[in-house]
């Protein structure tokens, strides 16, 4: 009777810590997702502005045209706390930018 009591609260003890890892990390990759989807959003927010203004006529914007003429300061990369690279192209067709963060 011991034992079978054992095994319960053995087996209920590991669907329940099953659950809350896989709870925790969906949570957290979750998390990376949208901190990166933030960055990207306000790097393309940044140079339709300025296709807008006409400041930025070029198709393919760099970065560091960005944060010289203003619009951005320097971005940190939310996987590796890094500084994105200034040489970041970020694509303008029709007002619609599209920038791909390695």
């Amino acid at each position: 009777m011991k034992i079978n009591n054992i095994i319960s609260v053995v087996l209920v003890s590991a669907i329940f810590l099953l659950v809350i890892i896989s709870t925790v990390v969906k949570v957290s990759m979750n998390h990376n997702e949208r901190e990166m989807l933030v960055v990207t959003k306000r790097i393309e927010e940044a140079a339709r502005k300025c296709s807008i203004e006409e400041k930025c006529s070029e198709e393919i914007i760099s970065l560091g045209l960005l944060i010289q003429k203003g619009y951005l300061d320097k971005q940190v990369h939310p996987k590796t706390k890094e500084y994105i690279s200034e040489g970041t192209p970020i694509l303008c067709k029709s007002l619609t930018c599209e920038v791909e963060i390695p």
